[in-house]
């Protein structure tokens, strides 16, 4: 943990001095914006970090576009997951219909809301690569228990 806070340390001085923004800052500003023509966020392999993700989850609380949220392979630990999924929750009137979290470093801890996500109507999460692949794939999530709604 240690190391991993000395790297993102070095790497924010290094993104400092050259002046160049991470490239999800521009995603941010879009989603807290609430610009109608973006709908997708693709961080994919980008080294996201937990205050990505925390400003992330900030941008979602009052956003009603977006639709697809990639954060494959950046290592996101559990908490971050967890951040992530509880302002996805929250916002009822988010329009995501794809959440992909693969390969990440995501173990049961985080399962619990991952799995408040899958009983959101028309959402897919994606955990390809993960410790808790395997564990989620026969979930079920109680469709008996849900209240039904009148047509």
């Amino acid at each position: 943990a240690k190391q991993m806070a000395a790297l993102q340390a070095m790497r924010a001085n290094i993104m400092s001095s050259l002046d160049v923004a991470p490239e999800w800052e521009k995603d941010i500003k879009e989603a807290k914006s609430n610009n109608s023509s973006f709908t997708e966020i693709d961080w994919d392999y980008k080294g996201v970090d937990t205050a990505a993700i925390e400003s992330l989850a900030s941008a979602l609380e009052k956003n009603t576009h977006i639709k697809s949220i990639s954060v494959s392979g950046n290592n996101l630990p559990d908490s971050d997951v967890i951040i992530l999924c509880n302002a996805i929750k929250k916002n009822k009137d988010l329009p995501l219909a794809s959440l992909n979290l693969s390969f990440n470093q995501i173990t049961k801890d985080s399962s619990v809301a991952i799995q408040s996500l899958l009983m959101r109507s028309g959402l897919e999460v994606h955990l390809f690569g993960t410790e808790i692949e395997k564990e989620m794939e026969g979930f079920d999530i109680g469709l008996d228990k849900l209240p039904m709604q009148k047509l």
